[in-house]
This record gives C-alpha cells, structure tokens and sequence, in this order.
C-alpha cells in the first residue's frame, strides 16, 4: 500500500508538470507591458508613398508606457524621410481588437493637422500588434509590430530620446 501511494504520487507530481508546461506554451505571454518596444513596418497607400519621396514602408515602432488592463498609453514612431516622427498615444484592447489616440505630437514630428482626432485601429494577438489610420484623402496606413525585447526604440524610456520626465 505505501509502495502504490508513492507511485501515485509521483505520477500526479508528473502530470501537474506536464499540464503546467503544455498550458504555458499553449498560451503567449502578454508582452505588451510598460517599457516593452514593439518594433516593425508602416505601409503606406501610393499616394501616401509619393510624399514620402517613393518608399513605402518605414520604420516603425511603438513604446508602451503604461498599462492597467485593457487601457494603454505608449508613443508611436516612425522613421520617414530620414526624421522621426512620434505621437504620444493612448489606446485600449477588448477581445483582441485593438482603439487608439493620439494625444500629443512629439516635438519635432510632423504629422497631419487632423492626426490628434484620428482613430486608429486594430489587432493584439498576443505576439504581434497591428495598427491601422485613415488620412483625410482616405489613404490607409499600417503597421504590423512585434514585441522586441532587445530594441532601444525611438522615444523609449532610455532610448534616443532619453528619459522622459513625469
């Protein structure tokens, strides 16, 4: 009897580690946490391409801030024409949709006059965030970002810019 409880034992010890494991590989952790950068491309629309001397993808990556659930401030970058341009941003994700807005433009960057009222939108799957904008002439802009734990973005708490006061 003592032999077949430590057996049992042993197997339940054995099945506990190996749910453990299948769980935590089975579901991605959130990365999406303050001070994280997830970093990728913004494609553009042709008439948006034409403005930006031909290219139509740059640089782009976004910083997060601060997260308290579903709600997250975080500062958007791109890299066009050889100058960054940031926003200071402020979005939620519900069921993996993702709402964003910006809320500031950072100095230096230039950006449409209308950008502080437009909705951005998109997805968080866990391992990759997509946001898209609409510009006033309807052109869509997209960006597909993944978390990059070694990035040093633009505007990141003790990146290029340096630390942010506040």
């Amino acid at each position: 009897m003592k032999g077949s409880a430590k057996i049992t034992f042993i197997v339940l010890v054995l099945l506990n580690g190996a749910l453990a494991k299948a769980q935590s590989t089975s579901q991605p952790a959130d990365q999406l946490q303050p001070q994280s950068t997830w970093s990728g491309n913004e494609t553009s629309e042709a008439q948006v391409v034409n403005r930006r001397g031909g290219n139509p993808t740059a640089y782009a990556s976004a910083n997060i801030i601060t997260r308290n659930g579903e709600n997250f401030t975080f500062e958007y970058w791109h890299f066009v024409n050889g100058t960054w341009h940031g926003l200071e941003m402020r979005g939620q994700i519900r069921n993996g949709e993702v709402r964003a807005q910006a809320t500031k433009i950072m100095p230096g960057g230039m950006w449409e006059d209308n950008i502080l009222d437009v909705i951005w939108t998109g997805e968080y799957d866990g391992q990759t965030l997509k946001l898209s904008y609409a510009l006033k002439n309807n052109q869509t802009v997209t960006s597909k970002l993944t978390y990059d734990p070694n990035a040093r973005g633009r505007g990141a708490r003790g990146g290029r810019r340096g630390r942010r006061a506040g």
